[in-house]
């Protein structure tokens, strides 16, 4: 019993066809996604400590600030961005759900890392 891709190449040779290349795909890895270096920390760190905040993430300690955690849950959502490419026409707020930029995950990780920038900032008022 022949399988496909031999019926595929016979055919080919027999209709002198250009002859097709099976591509063999590889499992990409994602354990290195999960792991963050100490280099690229340092970079991330240094460049939110130059750059500051964008303006969304301004909006969304606002909203923490006055205890309104499952909106600022539902605005992370529609403004954090799940491919880097994405241009920046489309960062504007939009109230329909098909254009969510974001998912519930990125969102709940975009909160929280806000959460704890607003309790450092707070952290650091209280010890000044």
């Amino acid at each position: 019993m022949r399988l496909a891709s031999e019926n595929a190449r016979l055919e080919n040779v027999l209709f002198q066809r250009s002859v097709i290349k099976v591509l063999v795909l590889t499992m990409f890895s994602y354990s290195s996604v999960q792991f963050l270096s100490k280099r690229v920390k340092f970079v991330r760190d240094l460049v939110r400590e130059v750059c500051g905040q964008a303006p969304y993430e301004k909006r969304l300690i606002e909203l923490l600030k006055v205890q309104r955690d499952k909106r600022a849950l539902k605005f992370a959502k529609k403004r954090v961005s799940s491919n880097s490419f994405v241009p920046l026409m489309t960062f504007t707020y939009c109230p329909t759900p098909s254009l969510q930029l974001g998912g519930h995950r990125r969102g709940k990780k975009k909160r929280e890392e806000m959460q704890k920038l607003l309790q450092s900032m707070r952290k650091a008022q209280a010890a000044s």
